[in-house]
């Protein structure tokens, strides 16, 4: 929890502070520096950076992937209570410099107030609303935003929303590779990656030319996934999940390899005694 606070802490200091800090020095809603723009509209790069390196300094130690999600979670919302306290932090100080206070600008459902508490109109903390922005109304506008204009920015910031998803599916698949006794890094590989998994399962290589076909590929995926499901003893459902939701299920095989191998260990040591 320490170590969640404390990286929640460092991402607010070089992401909003600077942006509250320059705003109360130059008293302006606009900052006119490219520089400084460039730097404050990219601060979710930050972002991914430091809920990377979290996640996977977690995953290093002993692997649970409902843990992984919890810290993803707490860190989330610790962003935004900490990003209200440094809002609210300069609300008083532009208050007590400037003597008068702004008008409290409020948006439809509360979705951009409650995820973008900057400027210096008094900020409210509001959970609920900052959650239901963040997990549906945030989400559907940038899905929107992609299908009406498939432009590479318009993706990228689609992808970079969900970045704790996406590095928890990289860091689980990254693990799983390991389990099998493969190089953890194939897992980002293009091709590489489905090559291994065409290997894990036995299967031929020619069988790659499979996924560049889109069904072709879901229904060779859902095949590799049920061999790995009955491989390792787990529910026939555990395929369908690997094919639905890879982030979650990726891990979930990991932590039942890595329970089924340490006891197998246990059971080993025993034996000797």
């Amino acid at each position: 929890m320490k170590k969640i606070l404390k990286y929640s802490l460092l991402l607010i200091l070089i992401s909003q502070t600077p942006y509250s800090l320059t705003k109360l020095i130059t008293n302006s809603e606009i900052i006119e520096n490219g520089i400084l723009n460039a730097y404050f509209s990219y601060t979710f790069i930050f972002k991914f950076a430091i809920i990377t390196y979290l996640l996977w300094e977690f995953a290093k130690s002993k692997f649970n992937i409902k843990y992984l999600f919890l810290t993803s979670f707490i860190f989330m919302l610790s962003n935004y209570i900490l990003g209200y306290i440094n809002d609210i932090s300069f609300y008083y100080i532009d208050y007590l410099i400037n003597g008068e206070k702004k008008i409290d600008i409020k948006t439809e459902y509360g979705i951009l107030d409650a995820l973008s508490n900057f400027g210096f109109s008094k900020p409210k903390l509001n959970i609920i609303g900052y959650l239901y922005a963040k997990f549906y109304g945030v989400p559907l506008f940038l899905l929107k935003k992609l299908l009406i204009n498939l432009e590479l920015s318009n993706f990228l910031e689609f992808y970079l929303y969900f970045s704790d998803i996406i590095t928890i599916y990289f860091i689980s698949k990254f693990r799983f590779f390991e389990s099998y006794s493969k190089k953890g890094y194939y897992s980002f590989i293009p091709i590489k990656n489905e090559l291994t998994l065409l290997e894990i399962t036995e299967r031929k290589k020619t069988d790659i030319f499979m996924f560049f076909i889109p069904l072709f590929r879901q229904i060779m995926l859902y095949q590799i996934y049920d061999r790995i499901s009955k491989e390792n003893k787990l529910s026939k459902y555990t395929a369908v999940g690997l094919l639905l939701l890879p982030s979650y299920f990726y891990g979930y095989v990991v932590e039942k390899r890595l329970n089924s191998s340490e006891k197998i260990k246990v059971l080993k040591n025993k034996s000797k005694l």
